[in-house]
């Protein structure tokens, strides 16, 4: 969007009324001139400094009835009488006479108290079906003209074109709102591009200093045809101005053009709006105030007046669409020689499919751009394919991003990024951060060695103001990058996608961007963002096996996994499993890690002679999932069932002997989707654990040409991503726990696919899992990580909406869940996790700073599920006696009209009720006397 800044002067009315002599000829061009559309009694203005060449134009106004046909019927609404003298600048030229009567013209207004002494009366008119004035209130495709009872509406204004001759002509129609942005200038300027009366274009410009530009090319018109553009103000306020068009018309070689109605009909179809409409009504929706600033955006970005798309792309050296270093929209005549089709479906009740597709009629590059648009959140979502659907390479496509933009702040807003650490082998990984993006600094994020959330996560909530921003994400599990550059005091550019795009595609090839998401927020802050974050993911994100929901999973195994699996057999993992059940511990998944497979992933023979097969069916016996650790996307070394068999599947690289397996290679994906797929079936496995512990980028990079750098990369994403859909289309209700060296694919894509049961390899010590809660829960809501130890600090410290690897005191080979010891501290601890876990899965508030250090600090955080009113308060007093023993914490989400019930699980006689507006006002007050500790405060809401 660009800001244009004009002085208008008001000027008598003018009408042309003269007839073209002489002939036309190939090149001859007519300029209209620029018109303003004054609300002032709608009234024409022509701008005097760009004077009008030809004698072809008419300046008028139309009476105007019809629906969504395309086709308007004009009446003249009288004769043009304009005012004379001092009234003629006040009040424009007044329309008289009789407008006729029906359903559409049947009503008579005084439009605004007249100068004393005079008597102006004019129409009003309605479309039928006309919705209410306003902005909001704007149905693209229905409505012509829309007003209220202050509107001085005499007609639709317009500007006319005839053609001088028969011939072939090309229209250029630009288009800008001029409404000043004074707070009571709130209405939107509607417009409408017909050929004959048939519209070929309609829409709105809601912004002031928005423009659009349409061009429509090699059109067969003869003799007095006309091109007009007529402008519908809504409601209106005067006395600004609110429309500015300039036409321009170029003749053209009539073998360009083809039968005016074909050409018509395929602009209509190209342009057509359809049901694509906003919704008009927001006032009962949870997210009203992000809905409407997601929908402005939408309209604004990705809509069908859009100047620019939202994404970059060089194409043999020509960038289109927005520039990739200044964000903003490129000049349209960079797609004249592409065709562009627009088409939308509904998926379901709360999700819109658009699809915007370019073709290029010189080399059948085609350029499509998939977004969904969500009706119960504040979200919209993106992703770009480039496809080569000609006989010869493509030209070469460089910087491919599918997120580029110009973000602005309103004066005294600053711009603060929220974002958190990936996954690593350390207590500080998902560490949360709040960064200021200064004036003139360059912020930049991104993967580490081609896995998504291995130092970066992926996610970012950009702070425009107190109450105001967005966030976004990057769906991409590969070598991902975001740049954030803040240009001036009020805007930032933001730039993310594939790290290097640089290459041709052969015929038939298709590459895609990452995933693109963007989350609205306004009238809130920040961290209740985050929660609306998390609830769109369980609504429309996390898989739901076998079409439900994700639950609390606790999972259970013999002891230290990767001394156990190696000594696994049939028998001692049975008596495993009864030993949990002796104990009273209802598990819900067995889980079996490394150790138990051959290297083509077929059960190690001599320990498991029937297979995994008879483990899983006593585990579904007893109401249990299986879990079975794989790592298929990693070749170890040449000796290798894999790369013995298929070498030319493998990539190689001079870092490392391990080897990649190519999913890249659709022989290849395919092969290991069936071969996955049939040993989960056969074995009878719920749950497909995929471990990846390597570092993919060199594998991709080396192998990669000059002029196809980014292509394998690409490629194998594509296979990955179909690899996983594939599993999960061939084993119905097989979920899959993505964890790639503990948490270190975690991309938006991924999580589509599976959730991360291990979600770190650094596990069990207290201070490290409360600082990854901290930060992981803002964005993954449904994660797991080891559990099971006694200790109530360090039990606490383990809790997540899935503890696995079940209940072992240590890492010691020799131990294992057969043991006798007593178990009586570790059965309360799993029955206090199993009162508090269902509420994991509601909204998640930090209650106290970040913080790293291992003594003498507090750290906590709440988890509310407002559908039932409950949930629970963790604290914990870490190491040393120099912190206080009291904190207070002030409770978010709660009912201020409602009361709770409040119970300490380790005092719960000492229960108290107290009012909502006390916990949230003035908080709740957490002791704990001796260090290290951990407390656990449940509520529940109360009549």
């Amino acid at each position: 969007m660009r800001k244009i800044t004009s002085n208008f002067v008001v000027m008598g009315f003018v009408i042309f009324f003269c007839s073209f002599t002489g002939f036309a000829a190939v090149g001859d061009s007519w300029q209209s001139g620029k018109q303003f559309h004054s609300p002032v009694a709608g009234s024409p203005i022509v701008d005097s400094s760009n004077p009008m060449p030809g004698n072809t134009w008419q300046y008028g106004y139309r009476m105007a009835q019809g629906h969504n046909d395309g086709k308007w019927k004009h009446m003249n609404a009288g004769p043009f009488i304009p005012f004379a003298g001092p009234e003629a600048g006040e009040l424009g030229p007044a329309i008289s006479g009789d407008a006729g009567s029906g359903p559409d013209l049947n009503r008579w207004w005084v439009p605004f108290p007249p100068p004393e002494g005079r008597q102006h009366v004019g129409s009003i008119v309605y479309a039928e079906g006309a919705v209410q004035s306003g902005p909001e209130n704007y149905q693209a495709g229905q409505v012509h003209l829309v007003t209220d009872d202050s509107a001085p509406i005499n007609g639709i204004p317009t500007l006319l074109w005839s053609a001088p001759q028969n011939g072939a002509y090309t229209f250029a129609v630009k288009l800008a709102h001029c409404l000043n942005d004074s707070a009571e200038s709130v209405r939107d300027p509607f417009y409408h591009i017909l050929v004959n009366g048939i519209c070929l274009e309609e829409g709105r410009l809601t912004n002031y200093g928005e423009q659009a530009e349409r061009r429509y090319d090699n059109l067969t018109l003869k003799e007095k045809d006309t091109l007009e553009v007529c402008a519908s103000t809504g409601g209106v306020v005067f006395p600004l101005t609110i429309l500015a068009v300039e036409v321009t018309v170029e003749q053209v070689p009539a073998e360009q053009a083809g039968p005016l109605e074909a050409r018509i009909a395929e602009i209509r179809a190209l342009n057509s709006r359809g049901q694509e409409s906003f919704p008009a009504e927001f006032a009962g929706h949870p997210y009203a105030a992000a809905m409407k600033k997601m929908m402005a955006w939408n309209e604004a970005n990705l809509g069908p007046d859009a100047l620019a798309l939202p994404i970059s792309l060089f194409c043999g050296g020509k960038e289109l669409f927005r520039s990739s270093y200044l964000s903003y929209a490129l000049p349209p005549e960079l797609l004249k020689d592409w065709k562009a089709e627009r088409s939308w479906k509904e998926l379901d009740t709360n999700r819109v499919q658009k699809t915007l597709v370019y073709t290029n009629s010189q080399n059948q590059l085609e350029i499509r751009l998939g977004m969904i648009e969500y009706r119960d959140f504040p979200v919209l979502e993106w992703t770009v394919y480039v496809k080569n659907n000609g006989p010869q390479d493509s030209p070469m496509i460089d910087n491919l991003l599918g997120l580029n933009l110009q973000v602005d702040c309103e004066p005294g807003g600053d711009f603060v990024l929220h974002h958190n650490s990936g996954s690593f082998t350390g207590m500080s990984a998902y560490a949360p951060f709040s960064t200021p993006i200064e004036k003139g600094i360059c912020r930049t994020f991104g993967a580490y060695h081609g896995r998504p959330s291995d130092t970066d996560m992926p996610y970012f909530n950009l702070e425009l103001a107190q109450n105001s921003g967005f966030i976004f994400a990057i769906g991409w599990p590969g070598q991902w990058k975001t740049e954030l550059m803040r240009a001036g005091d009020n805007t930032l550019m933001l730039r993310a996608g594939q790290q290097l795009t640089h290459f041709v595609l052969r015929p038939g090839e298709e590459v895609r961007s990452p995933l693109t998401v963007l989350l609205f927020w306004d009238q809130t802050d920040w961290i209740e963002a985050q929660n609306i974050w998390r609830r769109w993911m369980f609504a429309h994100n996390f898989p739901q096996p076998g079409g439900k929901p994700l639950q609390p999973m606790l999972t259970g195994q013999m002891g230290f996994c990767m001394d156990w699996m190696y000594r696994a057999t049939e028998q001692n993992q049975k008596e495993g499993i009864d030993r949990y059940q002796q104990l009273g511990i209802k598990l819900d998944g067995w889980w079996m890690d490394t150790g138990w497979y051959t290297d083509n992933w077929l059960p190690h023979p001599e320990r498991f002679p029937n297979g995994i097969q008879p483990v899983s069916d006593y585990c579904h016996e007893r109401g249990i999932k299986t879990i079975l650790w794989f790592e298929a996307e990693r070749v170890s070394t040449k000796d290798s069932w894999v790369y013995k068999t298929h070498p030319e599947w493998c990539l190689s690289a001079t870092t490392t002997d391990q080897m990649l397996y190519n999913l890249g290679d659709p022989q290849a994906c395919q092969w290991l989707t069936d071969h996955i797929a049939a040993i989960l079936q056969k074995q009878g496995v719920d749950i497909y654990r995929s471990d990846f512990n390597m570092d993919p980028l060199d594998h991709w990079r080396q192998n990669e040409a000059m002029d196809r750098q980014g292509m394998v990369e690409n490629q194998w994403v594509q296979g990955y991503l179909a690899f996983w859909d594939g599993l999960i289309t061939k084993v119905p209700g097989l979920l899959i726990d993505a964890c790639a060296s503990g948490g270190r694919r975690n991309d938006l894509e991924s999580m589509r696919r599976g959730v991360p049961f291990w979600k770190c390899d650094y596990a069990i010590e207290p201070v490290g899992m409360q600082c990854q809660t901290y930060g992981l829960a803002m964005w993954i809501p449904y994660y797991g990580n080891s559990g099971g130890q006694m200790d109530p600090y360090v039990f606490r410290s383990n809790m997540f909406p899935a503890v696995t690897k079940g209940a072992w005191e240590d890492r010691s080979p020799g131990h294992d869940i057969r043991q006798d010891q007593d178990y009586s501290q570790l059965l309360k601890m799993f029955d206090q996790w199993r009162q508090i876990a269902p509420d994991f899965l509601g909204d998640y508030y930090p209650l106290t700073d970040f913080s790293l250090s291992t003594e003498n600090v507090w750290i906590g955080w709440q988890f509310h599920t407002p559908q039932s009113g409950q949930g629970f308060v963790q604290a914990f007093r870490r190491p040393g006696e120099q912190s206080a023993d009291t904190i207070t914490v002030k409770l978010r989400g709660l009912d201020p009209q409602m009361s709770y019930r409040v119970t300490d699980v380790d005092n719960p006689q000492a229960a108290v009720t107290v009012s909502g507006a006390e916990l949230l006002q003035k908080g709740m007050a957490v002791k704990l006397e001796k260090t290290p500790a951990a407390a656990l405060i449940r509520y529940k809401a109360v009549k």
